[in-house]
């Protein structure tokens, strides 16, 4: 147990979902998975473990921001020797080609944010920290073809007060990839990061209704559970 997991030891699967909500940890748990198991409820950041097609498959809810990923990625690398923690979440387009709906698969992360110290691990150029995700995992969702490979802006800040693409050279925003890139290079452990576009900072506050943004996501966490578990 951890002071955020209360799972047994090996309660979680090689590879783990990272959601940031936690009925969306539950709802993609019910649709997704079979033989289905709640192995977390500390706090109400629900965990799941369950098999997609007889290969065990754990869902762990992220919360909000950096710094509760960055918790939530510690604890499963460290005390309960996740593999692969893969992001499913969203994010918001900068750019005129990444449209409302579009899945995009983060090539890069950057941020100005100072949560981690500067360290090997981190390459800092003009003032942006950056992160990458694993090469292996990179390649083996884009070859789906289904997904837009993008540098993610990941902020501190969610009303941020228009675009700030020409700052960090980004296509989208959100506000988890770098920490969770950060964390696993520091484990030696395999992440990824794919983000449902459900709005625009150019396009007048258009956004995706809540049941669109449901239907697209979980379509989109069925072709990453594809793609990594049924080679």
């Amino acid at each position: 147990m951890t002071p955020h997991i209360d799972a047994k030891n090996g309660a979680y699967a090689d590879l783990t979902l990272f959601p940031g909500d936690p009925k969306r940890a539950e709802f993609l748990a019910d649709k997704l998975l079979k033989n289905t198991e709640m192995v977390n409820e500390v706090r109400g950041c629900f965990g799941f473990t369950g098999f997609y097609y007889g290969k065990k498959v754990s869902i762990q809810a992220s919360g909000m921001g950096m710094p509760s990923a960055s918790i939530y990625a510690y604890e499963l690398f460290q005390n309960y020797n996740v593999k692969k923690l893969v992001r499913i979440g969203s994010c918001g387009s900068y750019k005129a080609n990444i449209n409302i709906g579009d899945w995009t698969l983060s090539k890069l992360a950057v941020t100005r944010s100072n949560i981690f110290d500067q360290s090997a691990n981190m390459l800092v150029t003009g003032g942006h920290r950056q992160a990458s995700p694993c090469s292996a995992l990179f390649s083996q969702v884009l070859s789906s073809q289904k997904f837009k490979p993008v540098i993610v802006h990941s902020s501190d800040e969610f009303y941020s007060f228009g675009d700030q693409s020409a700052q960090f050279n980004a296509d989208v925003v959100e506000m988890e990839s770098f920490a969770l890139f950060y964390i696993a290079k520091r484990f030696n452990r395999s992440a990824l990061s794919v983000n449902l576009c459900s709005d625009s900072v150019n396009s007048g506050g258009a956004e995706m209704s809540p049941s669109q943004r449901v239907e697209r996501t979980l379509e989109m966490t069925e072709e990453v559970l594809k793609t990594l578990c049924m080679e």
